[in-house]
């Protein structure tokens, strides 16, 4: 039950986020960093996607790296668990 309260708040903030991303106002961008922590902490799913992501997408491994080193230890601590493990490259 709490993780769905969560996952509902988590849906909201992402919402306003994203409106907010597109307005003058420089909320969208706090706000949907928040969600995906929400979401990533109550969710295996959506912490498997976001290593999908993470993998695939070069740049938004980059900015989750960054948020990483420069968020709070509890949350650098949630977005390391979607670290992607890399895999060496094959000659």
């Amino acid at each position: 039950m709490r993780n769905m309260i969560f996952i509902l708040l988590a849906i909201a903030c992402l919402i306003v986020g994203l409106a907010f991303s597109l307005t003058p106002i420089p909320l969208g961008a706090p706000l949907t960093a928040l969600a995906l922590v929400m979401l990533i902490g109550s969710s295996r799913f959506a912490a498997r996607t976001l290593i999908v992501a993470r993998m695939r997408i070069q740049f938004l491994d980059r900015m989750i790296a960054w948020l990483e080193s420069h968020s709070g230890e509890r949350i650098g601590r949630v977005l390391r668990r979607t670290r992607p493990q890399r895999m060496p490259r094959r000659a």
